[in-house]
């Protein structure tokens, strides 16, 4: 039986400590959730506080805001993995 080259020792060894560490990184820092493996985000991670944005708007601009309102939330605005209410 042929051995396994260093090299592919290496590399697995090098994939494992990166994954290791965006594991741990990901339980720690909010902003590296975005990298983690989606199971772990889902069923591990509690989903993060969300950024409230209140908006000021005359009446004259209130019926295309809603209209605007429900495109925004639809597409699922995200920044640092931290969802965008409005």
């Amino acid at each position: 039986m042929v051995p396994t080259p260093r090299i592919n020792w290496l590399i697995l060894g090098a994939y494992i400590l990166l994954s290791l560490a965006i594991l741990i990184g990901a339980i720690v820092s909010p902003p590296l959730r975005g990298l983690a493996y989606a199971p772990l985000r889902d069923l591990l991670l509690p989903e993060p506080d969300p950024i409230v944005v209140d908006v000021l708007y005359s009446t004259e601009k209130a019926a295309w805001l809603e209209e605007v309102v429900v495109l925004f939330e639809q597409a699922d605005p995200r920044v640092n993995g931290r969802p965008i209410e409005l």
